[in-house]
């Protein structure tokens, strides 16, 4: 390049190289990445075939899986769209080897699918020739089998180096994986064992399957008892004997409380994991992204990451001269939730006052709830875009109509509350909660009409998705709050404003379910009052893997353990009402509303009320808050009455993006920086003196503005 600047200084000093102007940052990807694992939402049921699954292996296309049961049939499932667990079905085709095999555990395929393995419960492994790859109907037994001395129980899994002159076998009862050379490749009987072992007990005592990724410089076992995969680093590739435990581990609990399988997709990007307990496999992401500076095109690189990364360099300069980079790293929020729902708390004042919350209602619309935390008779006020534009509000608590008070005002990254000081949004000295939802395709809409009074009538709307919860309220009279939910059904209905649980309502929704494009009314007043203005706020439940929004319900056991819900990730806002009740032993069931910012367990969950103007409580109450969803942990009435029906909507929760570096990267004192807050910038230099081989990386910014 002609603007490359060759710097070459005497005096023993290395030459250096300085590309002017932005280099380019290459996105990529690097898979079996268990550290970063997370669940994709996405299971099969194999109860119509099994209900004790032992071991799961896929074909090399992903077109295919088979299954070994605990009575001792293979059987073969097609997917129609490869290694995408949803389009799985059952080929009605299985194989019996009970023939050879008593008691079956572990299942294994040679690459090309033209042998098949089963290891039985003492270890030993017998082989099975498929005329046609991967096709079960056209399996028979060889008559080639191997017994190792070493196992003297529970024979687990099995692996295969990929051209298979090494096999690896596991025993739960001596907790290690051993390993065999085969003289002939594949060809079990030929199989000695090479006086290698791993002994893998120190992270769980009842290991169940392994899997090597596609280098075999990483060997994944499966824990039952601590029900996680756990990862290990062979600095030998397929030599069991350089294998140490990496500190890596994923935990499964939110699935299944009692996994036996697991296998990746060839290039890591994917991990699926066979529970026994629910009969079910479970698809997960490992991926994980990367950027990569080339340090061919540029000096200075301007990156803002919008999912988790690991930073890597390319292409330096030769060894001799110096090649380095600037990087100019941006915080950001990933998920896009932070510019489409807020919760900010602040403290009124009397006088008036702006809310910067990054929303913006100015030119998007949406909803502001407001509600006086400290003490009771502050009522929950809601001021939205369309209903004379956040000029009047209504309040969640009773059923008043619409009350014209002109005194929010929307901005672009916010609202304005004025000077007038009015106790339910801004009195001198109160402590608010605010909420705010923007208009957003598969987010929240808000729309208003006339009712006429006729069933059948069908309202437009623009969220993009078919509505799971529609609240309305009649703004002209004293009706009740009236609540749609998709788990309820469409002829039902449940107040907003009162503890009652949900009723017949065949005249509210006409007993028609909502599309993308409409939800149907019928002659009700609260939903359809001839003359009457109504409001209607519609929230989605959107189950893309980058959804913010999901809508549900749980029944209750009663338990200690209680009902595990998985959202894909982490929740800030959850609302809740037990639907089969208005009373459970004297207490009421109210609708409670928490988030992130005033607490959430531990910190003690910290709930508010759209039904009651009381003050907000502070309480243990066994909500649970996890990285992919919630878990009610107590036996509470409030949220775990047994075989009481709970619905629930759930908002996603901000993520900064995770930055790691290449492990070859050194840095002062020997620890990498973490990722810059949103909103700052880091500035991050590297340099490399010989062709690439050692990186040094310095954080010369820490946060900039």
């Amino acid at each position: 390049m002609s603007n490359n600047k060759d710097f070459k200084v005497k005096n023993g000093i290395q030459p250096t190289v300085y590309h002017e102007g932005l280099g380019t940052v290459v996105s990529g990807s690097v898979g079996y990445n268990l550290a970063g694992a997370s669940y994709d939402s996405v299971s099969f049921s194999v109860t119509g075939q099994s209900t004790a699954p032992l071991s799961l292996v896929f074909n090399s296309s992903g077109t295919r899986f088979f299954l070994l049961q605990s009575n001792g049939s293979v059987y073969q499932y097609s997917l129609s769209t490869a290694w995408d667990l949803s389009t799985a079905s059952y080929d009605s085709v299985s194989f019996d080897p009970t023939g050879q095999v008593a008691n079956p555990y572990a299942l294994e395929f040679a690459n090309s699918g033209s042998k098949m393995y089963i290891q039985d419960y003492y270890g030993a492994v017998y082989e099975y020739t498929l005329s046609t790859a991967f096709d079960l109907s056209t399996a028979s037994y060889s008559s080639n089998n191997y017994d190792p001395t070493e196992i003297t129980s529970q024979g687990y899994g099995i692996a295969f180096n990929p051209d298979g002159t090494k096999v690896y076998l596991l025993s739960a009862t001596e907790d290690s994986v051993f390993q065999y050379s085969l003289s002939t490749a594949y060809n079990i009987s030929t199989a000695s064992y090479d006086s290698k072992s791993l002994s893998v007990a120190s992270e769980d005592g009842t290991v169940y399957d392994i899997t090597f990724n596609d280098t075999g410089t990483k060997l994944f076992v499966m824990g039952n008892v601590n029900d996680t995969v756990f990862q290990y680093n062979l600095t030998t590739a397929y030599d069991i004997s350089t294998a140490s435990y990496s500190s890596i581990s994923f935990s499964l609990s939110s699935q299944e409380n009692n996994p036996n399988a697991l296998t990746f997709k060839p290039d890591g990007s994917k991990m699926y994991i066979l529970g026994f307990t629910n009969d079910t496999i479970y698809q997960y992401s490992t991926a994980l992204t990367t950027a990569q500076l080339d340090l061919s095109t540029g000096s200075v690189f301007d990156y803002t990451p919008t999912s988790d990364v690991q930073v890597t360099l390319s292409n330096p300069a030769a060894s001799g001269t110096v090649s380095g980079a600037t990087l100019l790293l941006e915080g950001a929020e990933a998920t896009g939730v932070a510019s489409t729902f807020s919760t900010t708390l602040y403290d009124g004042t009397g006088a008036a006052q702006t809310i910067t919350n990054g929303i913006d209602l100015a030119n998007d619309g949406g909803l502001v709830w407001v509600k006086g935390r400290p003490s009771g008779g502050y009522s929950h006020a809601l001021f939205d875009s369309e209903n004379n534009s956040f000029g009047s509000y209504l309040q969640s608590d009773n059923n008043n109509a619409s009350t014209t008070l002109s005194h929010v005002t929307a901005n672009s990254d916010g609202f304005s509350l004025s000077a007038t000081g009015y106790a339910i949004t801004n009195s001198s000295g109160i402590d608010y909660a605010s909420w705010t939802f923007k208009k957003q395709s598969s987010f929240f809409d808000v729309v208003t009409y006339t009712g006429d009074g006729v069933a059948g009538r069908e309202i437009a709307h623009n969220l993009g998705s078919t509505p799971a919860v529609i609240i309305t309220k009649n703004l002209n009279d004293t009706e009740n709050w009236q609540v749609y939910h998709k788990d309820l059904g469409n002829d039902q209905r449940i107040l907003l404003n009162q503890t009652a649980a949900s009723g017949s309502a065949p005249t509210h929704w006409n007993s028609t379910t909502p599309t993308d494009t409409v939800f149907t009314v019928g002659t009700h007043n609260g939903t359809n009052g001839s003359g009457d203005g109504i409001v209607a706020y519609l929230f989605a439940h959107d189950t893309d893997a980058s959804s913010l929004i999901k809508c549900g319900s749980y029944t209750g056991n009663g338990s200690n353990t209680g009902p595990v819900i998985n959202l894909g990730w982490e929740p800030q806002w959850l609302m809740f009402k037990n639907a089969s009740a208005s009373v459970r032993e004297t207490v009421a069931c109210d609708w409670m509303i928490f988030d992130n910012v005033r607490g959430i367990e531990p910190s003690p969950s910290k709930k508010l009320e759209p039904n009651t103007s009381d003050a907000e409580q502070g309480l243990g109450i066994g909500l649970n808050v996890t990285s992919t969803g919630f878990q009610i942990d107590d036996f509470n009435r409030v949220l775990n009455f047994s075989g009481d029906t709970f619905i629930y909507m759930a908002i996603r929760a901000e993520n900064i993006p995770t930055i790691t570096y290449d492990p070859t990267l050194e840095w002062p004192g020997g620890t990498a920086p973490t990722a810059p807050a949103k909103g700052e910038t880091d500035v991050v230099t590297f340099n490399t003196r010989d062709g690439g081989s050692t990186y040094q990386g310095v954080l010369a910014i820490d946060g900039a503005k």
